[in-house]
C-alpha cells in the first residue's frame, strides 16, 4: 500500500454542509498500513484510526464513545463529527462511503446542537431522531449486507428504547475495503469551518471485519493528527479495543 501525500496532507476527508443543520456530504477514509500522519494544513479529518485491506474485507464496524462537551474555541461557529465509517478511499471507485455518527454545531454564544445522522455518500446525510446529551454513551454499529444495502444502529448505551435502527439502501456500491473511527470537520458553504474543541473522544469496543468471523481491533491501524495555530489533535491507540482522539487548545 502507498501514501498519496497530497491527499493525506490536505484532503483526508471531504464533507459539505447542505441544506439543513449538520448535514455533511462526503467522508474520504484513507486507511493505510500502520503509520501516524500529522499535518499542518487544514484537513477535513482531525484525528482517527483506519484499517484498510482487500475489497470485501469489511461488512461490520462497531464503536462506543461518551459524548464530549464540544465548545467553540473562537468567537465563531465551529463544527465536529464523531463517526465510524466504511470506505471512501481513493482506491474505491467514486469515493463511495458509508458512515454513522454524531455531529456537533458549537455556537459562539455557548450553545451546542447535537445531531445523530448516517450517510451513504455521495448522497447527503440523513438525520436520526435521538435525544443525545453530553455525557451519554453512544453505541454505533454499521453493517452492510452487500455492496448497496446495509443497516445502521445508534443507541444511548444503557438506556433501553433510546435507539435508532435504520435500513439503508444506495445505488452507489461500496468496496468493503476500509474501516475507521474518526473525529472530522465539516466544510460549510465551500469553506473550511473552525475546529471545535471536543476535548477527548475515546472509542471503546472498537472492532471491524466480517460478521460471524474474527474481528479486528485498532492495533496496527493508521492514525492521523493535526496541528493548527489554535490547537493540536492527536490519536492514540490504547489497546486492541480502544483508541483516543484528543484536542489540546493553544493559549
Amino acid at each position: 500500500m502507498h501514501f498519496n501525500s497530497v491527499l493525506i496532507s490536505c484532503f483526508l476527508f471531504a464533507s459539505a454542509v447542505l441544506a439543513g443543520p449538520l448535514q455533511s456530504q462526503q467522508l474520504d477514509l484513507l486507511g493505510r498500513s500502520s503509520h501516524t500522519r500529522t499535518t499542518d494544513c487544514a484537513p477535513q479529518i482531525f484525528g482517527g484510526a483506519f484499517l484498510e485491506q482487500n475489497n470485501g474485507t469489511f461488512n461490520y464496524i462497531h464503536g462506543i464513545f461518551p459524548v464530549p462537551n464540544v465548545t467553540s474555541p473562537a468567537a465563531s461557529e465551529s463544527f465536529v463529527t464523531v463517526a465510524i465509517a466504511m470506505d471512501g478511499t481513493d482506491s474505491c471507485p467514486g469515493g463511495v462511503y458509508f458512515q454513522v455518527g454524531v455531529s456537533f454545531h458549537a455556537r459562539c454564544k455557548g450553545t451546542t446542537e447535537i445531531q445523530a445522522q448516517y450517510e451513504w455518500g455521495p448522497d447527503s446525510a440523513q438525520n436520526l431522531t435521538l435525544p443525545i446529551s453530553v455525557g451519554d454513551w453512544i453505541e454505533l454499529t454499521l453493517i452492510t449486507f452487500n455492496e448497496t444495502t446495509g443497516h445502521v444502529f445508534i443507541a444511548i448505551f444503557g438506556s433501553p428504547g433510546l435507539s435508532d435502527d435504520s435500513p439503508v439502501q444506495s445505488s452507489h456500491p461500496l468496496c468493503g475495503k476500509s474501516a475507521g473511527w474518526v473525529v472530522k470537520s465539516i466544510v460549510k458553504h465551500g469553506g473550511q469551518t473552525t475546529i471545535a474543541d471536543f476535548e477527548t473522544v475515546t472509542f471503546t469496543g472498537a472492532s471491524a471485519g466480517k460478521r460471524g468471523q474474527e474481528l479486528q481491533g485498532p492495533l496496527g491501524a493508521s492514525t492521523v493528527g493535526f496541528h493548527s495555530p489554535k490547537g493540536n489533535v492527536s490519536t492514540t491507540i490504547n489497546d486492541n479495543n480502544s483508541l483516543s482522539i484528543s484536542y489540546l487548545q493553544k493559549g
